[in-house]
């Protein structure tokens, strides 16, 4: 266990073990759902999946909704590549924004888990539907992040290709 920790990126602890750990603990205490495992490595697993998805919802959802209202807004993403090498505490500062987003997309995430196992309750829904809805939010949810993650790669290649030709002329 203490070599997958140590394994880890620092981004990778903020942003998916920790939240993923506080929203399961959230799920059981707030929610009453228990998820927990007396397996220790299956629940770091578990733990890190949570996250994992978690952070795609903050990223992909949360982060594109707040950048529609205006209440964020990013620097132009060559100017930050360029920022970067020159300022390295920008990437220390890149995973506290990231770890506070993906925060308050757990924090969301449970108050819709807890009025949908409301609403189920109440309606009295059979559990296969919920599973095949939350499958259908699961493949969305990373087939979105997995475009906006070519996107980013594409633009890193273009200002490398970019770079290459202004040393070139």
């Amino acid at each position: 266990m203490d070599k997958f920790i140590e394994k880890l990126e620092e981004y990778k602890i903020f942003n998916y073990l920790l939240p993923g750990i506080i929203f399961t603990y959230l799920l059981k205490y707030y929610v009453g759902i228990d998820i927990f495992q007396s397996n220790v490595i299956e629940m770091a697993f578990i733990f890190y999946f949570i996250g994992s998805v978690i952070s795609r919802f903050g990223s992909v959802v949360i982060e594109e909704i707040l950048k529609k209202i205006k209440f964020i807004k990013y620097s132009n993403y060559n100017d930050y590549i360029n920022a970067v090498k020159k300022d390295d505490f920008i990437k220390k500062l890149l995973i506290s924004n990231n770890t506070y987003r993906t925060l308050c997309a757990g924090f969301l995430l449970i108050l819709i888990i807890k009025g949908v196992k409301e609403l189920v309750n109440y309606f009295n829904l059979q559990t296969g539907i919920i599973y095949t809805i939350v499958i259908i939010f699961g493949f969305i949810l990373y087939l979105l992040s997995f475009k906006k993650q070519t996107g980013i790669i594409v633009k890193r290649v273009d200002k490398v290709k970019s770079e290459e030709n202004k040393t070139e002329n």
